[in-house]
């Protein structure tokens, strides 16, 4: 099973595109942590996406028993 899939990679890179849209020079760094912040939302909102996927999701866990590090 894949751990990352190219939905997720559009997601996070198209959640990028979104930040940086919200306002002009968001892309600056006004502090230490904004491109920390930038990371982890695309990845929060990928993960989210992620999930969407009831199907595939369920067969996995159902497959695995939840041990989803299994093959």
């Amino acid at each position: 099973m894949f751990t990352c899939l190219s939905h997720d990679v559009i997601v996070h890179e198209t959640t990028h595109a979104l930040i940086d849209a919200l306002r002009e020079k968001f892309t600056v760094a006004t502090n230490p942590d904004t491109a920390g912040f930038h990371e982890a939302f695309a990845d929060i909102v990928a993960l989210f996406e992620h999930f969407g996927y009831e199907e595939p999701l369920l067969d996995a866990i159902d497959r695995t028993g939840g041990y989803l590090y299994r093959a």
